[in-house]
């Protein structure tokens, strides 16, 4: 099974799929900007809150890299 990458390998329907979300991410992103905040109910502010979700999101990062690509997409990544 060889490995695919949009940019060395894009076939054009994946070129179509992937640029939607390109193009509609910017314009919700463009959109949110002209739009009247909520406000959001949250937790008290704290930077444990910050630190929570850095090491969440390393974890999650690391756990595909090392373990869940493979499991996930059948080819697991090398790491040199």
């Amino acid at each position: 099974m060889g490995r695919r990458h949009l940019l060395a390998n894009g076939m054009l329907a994946d070129l179509l799929l992937f640029g939607a979300f390109l193009v509609w991410a910017v314009l919700d992103r463009i959109s949110m900007k002209h739009r009247t905040q909520r406000p959001v109910p949250s937790v008290p502010p704290s930077r444990v809150n910050d630190l929570i979700a850095v090491a969440g999101g390393l974890a999650l990062y690391a756990a595909f890299v090392l373990w869940l690509h493979g499991w996930l997409i059948g080819i697991p990544l090398r790491v040199s």
